[in-house]
């Protein structure tokens, strides 16, 4: 099915990159996804390498059960693979902020029975 393309996407090397200038120049130990497709799911075994923590978000988008059901389930195979490096799952964290309440609970709600 077809997968939301809003943009480039960050390869491999930008995310080790990325995750290397936190790690150098911050004191972050732990940093937040907004999805777990188009290569972010890369962002669990960096992250792991370099002893930090994450957040993963799965990104759901209204009309798009397929690619939903598709982030659900990454989620979830990352969260078993890297389960000393994923802290928690969030279901939509921005899904109420873009759309309405009614639009967005029954997509969270699905996504949280899921998980």
């Amino acid at each position: 099915y077809a997968i939301l393309d809003w943009g480039p996407h960050p390869t491999p090397e930008m995310i080790d990159m990325l995750l290397d200038v936190i790690v150098a120049e911050t004191n972050f130990t732990c940093i937040q996804t907004y999805g777990v497709l188009h290569n972010l799911n890369y962002t669990f075994a960096s992250a792991q390498q370099r002893g930090l923590k994450v957040i993963a978000v799965i990104w759901l988008q209204p009309n798009e059960t397929a690619i939903n059901n598709q982030s659900i389930q990454i989620g979830i195979d990352m969260a078993h693979r890297y389960n000393d490096t994923i802290i928690a799952i969030s279901c939509g964290s921005e899904l109420r902020v873009r759309y309405s309440k009614e639009v967005a609970t029954p997509l969270i709600v699905d996504c949280i029975q899921q998980v």
